[in-house]
């Protein structure tokens, strides 16, 4: 096996490898570290916390909609290939119990 390629992009650690020497046409696989998630998961859940605060939510509303956008980003490729709605966010909420 060839030795992989390795990227570091900020926290997120992104390895492209090949069974074959790296050359034009070469078929690569694409891996994310654990941390791709948590960072997508910590960008989904701050956005979608700040933007409901910023809309009037309470602080309670609003972090459990972050953690359910955070829940849902990493449904994704990493939480890249799944970006939720706010319906969806709010569907994925409501099927958990929040007690303060």
């Amino acid at each position: 096996m060839v030795t992989p390629d390795v990227l570091v992009l900020g926290e997120i650690l992104v390895e492209l490898s090949s069974t074959e020497p790296l050359d034009a046409g070469t078929q690569l696989t694409l891996n994310f570290s654990g941390d791709a998630l948590n960072a997508a998961a910590a960008s989904a859940a701050a956005g979608a916390k700040t933007a409901r605060l910023v809309l009037g939510d309470k602080l309670l509303g609003a972090v459990r909609l972050g953690v359910a956008a955070a829940s849902l980003s990493v449904g994704g490729l990493g939480g890249t290939g799944h970006v939720p709605t706010l319906d969806q966010i709010q569907a994925h909420a409501a099927t958990t119990e929040v007690t303060a």
